[in-house]
């Protein structure tokens, strides 16, 4: 369902911005997974409410991209991910 989700090599790019799971605790959602459907929300413009299922819920993508966002995530993300393409010459467009 997803379309163009974040490749293995993408996500090499920026999986250290992502903090190591507390030992204790909930698990956490995996964070390429909720990535992935932020992505999806981006692209399509469609409501939170309709992001697939394969995202897990779509509180949680909400959720993490009003934090990810206010923390500065994503603009760490988009920058990891420019400048890889940028030094490549080629690579998807991003957005």
């Amino acid at each position: 369902m997803s379309r163009l989700p974040l490749t293995d090599e993408e996500w090499e790019l920026i999986a250290e911005v992502f903090p190591e799971p507390a030992p204790t605790g909930r698990p956490r959602r995996d964070p390429g997974q909720v990535l992935d459907g932020i992505l999806w929300v981006l692209r399509t413009g469609s409501p939170w409410r309709d992001a697939p299922e394969e995202f897990g819920t779509w509180k949680t993508c909400c959720r993490m991209f009003d934090t990810w966002n206010a923390e500065g995530t994503l603009a760490e993300i988009l920058h990891r991910l420019q400048a890889a393409f940028a030094r490549s010459g080629h690579g998807r467009e991003l957005g």
